[in-house]
């Protein structure tokens, strides 16, 4: 439809869909500051690199969006053909850290959706959806990487026919009436403050925060944090007061959460365990 084909992204996710689509494009737009390997990737590519400023300015082009954190007004996307790659599965799962959100509560698949944009934020026709099996032994990290790596595969042959003027059909996993609006996740979210909650919450609240490299992952007992490095669920009904010490076993301790219970690693496991006890 137009001659231009532009990027618009900002991290690592960005750098790996260049490596896919980079000979099929002008530039690329940053909303926030550029990942060193976006900097890299696009210098060696011989790609542009424009700011949000320029964004704005844009006329009669073709924009893919990965991550945009700017609102683009109507009078500007409808003079070109935009389309956004929403991280996280439309209509249902509106926002900000859509999978995460869909993570925690238990979804059978995390994905990608790719739409037109329009005015209201985060709808638009539905041209297609990248899925991925929520994968129980997984961490979130792990998912997010494969998710990225199912996207790069499958974008590529669409790309012509997103923006050849081609007619897609419509493709819709969920009705309207199931929209749910999500809130961005921040770190201080992986901080357990009381386990008063169900144990298949917390279990996936440690798939989203543990890494290998490093836990987000922690629980608060009178204001001192206590990093949890591994969390194993069981599946038994236990009556009590959620947040007892149940077991101690070496640097792992089982908690009594609101239904069940959950073993968790500590590095401070007996620390833990004397505060618990002197609290309750």
């Amino acid at each position: 439809m137009f001659n231009e084909t532009f990027l618009v992204a900002n991290s690592i996710a960005g750098v790996e869909l260049l490596d896919v689509i980079g000979d099929k494009l002008h530039g690329v737009f940053y909303t926030k500051h550029p990942d060193k390997g976006m900097v890299e990737k696009c210098s060696k590519l011989g790609l542009p690199l424009f700011d949000k400023a320029k964004l704005l300015e844009l006329t009669e082009a073709n924009v893919i969006m990965l991550e945009c954190h700017v609102i683009i007004p109507e009078h500007v996307f409808v003079k070109g053909n935009w389309i956004n790659i929403h991280a996280g599965l439309l209509p249902k799962w509106r926002g900000y850290s859509a999978n995460s959100w869909a993570l925690l509560n238990d979804e059978p698949y995390l994905g990608f959706t790719i739409h037109q944009i329009e005015k209201d934020f985060d709808s638009g026709r539905i041209l297609k959806y990248i899925l991925l099996e929520n994968d129980y032994s997984s961490n979130y990290s792990t998912l997010r990487s494969k998710l990225i790596s199912k996207l790069c595969y499958e974008i590529g042959p669409l790309i012509p026919s997103l923006f050849s003027g081609e007619i897609i059909e419509e493709k819709y996993l969920y009705d309207e009436s199931e929209a749910r609006y999500c809130a961005k996740m921040k770190k201080t979210d992986g901080i357990i403050k009381n386990f008063d909650m169900e144990t298949k919450f917390i279990f996936n609240l440690s798939r989203l925060y543990l890494r290998e490299e490093s836990s987000d992952f922690c629980v608060e007992v009178n204001h001192k944090q206590y990093e949890i490095s591994g969390a194993v669920p069981l599946s038994k009904e236990y009556s009590g007061i959620p947040g007892k010490i149940l077991k101690v076993d070496s640097d792992w301790v089982l908690v009594k959460t609101y239904d069940s219970a959950i073993w968790l690693r500590l590095a401070k496991s007996q620390e833990f365990v004397q505060e618990v006890r002197r609290l309750l």
